[in-house]
């Protein structure tokens, strides 16, 4: 039914922005390009709270609009310290604020909407893996039976977040979900400067 081709369509959107901020992160991690990477989920919350107030209607109170206000100021500091156009960060901040966006405007629960994205998923990550097999890249390396353990292990592990990130965005007005997700990065730059 028409429904159906709709929902189809809106998950696979989903699911190419997610394939997009997986694979970006994943590239800039294999190029030493981690701090760009922490900049995108430092923009990322203020994209999520420019969505709320401006495309959904939400409105912030004084002492929200105080913090993001700070927070971007850290956000351009950051851009400004960087000394160049991040584009890696910029990438990573976008599709997943439209992510969630997506993800908000889903009829589908959290696991049938993750379900949708990855049946509409698998067959491209496949072809993907089959070209790079033909073009002679090594797409496991040396990896030994664990290491493919360990590799599938963490694909169940990165679902359970994301499980919970649609839900939030389905069920949180987007500002505060932006802010809850300075937490996050908060947290990574702790670990990496101490």
């Amino acid at each position: 039914s028409a429904r159906d081709v709709k929902l189809l369509k809106a998950h696979a959107w989903s699911a190419f922005l997610l394939a997009i901020n997986w694979g970006v992160f994943v590239w800039a991690a294999q190029h030493g390009r981690i701090i760009d990477c922490s900049l995108g989920y430092f923009i990322n919350p203020l994209l999520n709270v420019l969505i709320g107030s401006r495309l959904l209607g939400e409105r912030l109170s004084r002492l929200q609009k105080l913090s993001i206000a700070s927070a971007a100021c850290g956000v351009a500091t950051q851009i400004v310290l960087v000394g160049r156009l991040p584009w890696i960060g910029l990438l990573l901040a976008g599709s997943f604020a439209l992510y969630g966006l997506a993800r908000r405007q889903s009829p589908l629960g959290s696991l049938p909407g993750l379900a949708m994205e990855t049946i509409v998923g698998v067959p491209v990550a496949a072809l993907y893996l089959i070209w790079c097999q033909q073009s002679g890249e090594a797409i496991w390396g040396a990896a030994s039976t664990r290491d493919l353990a360990l590799i599938f292990g963490l694909g169940i592990i990165t679902t359970i977040p994301l499980l919970g990130f649609a839900q939030g965005a389905r069920q949180l007005p987007f500002a505060l979900l932006g802010v809850l997700q300075f937490l996050a990065p908060t947290g990574q730059f702790l670990v990496g400067a101490l």
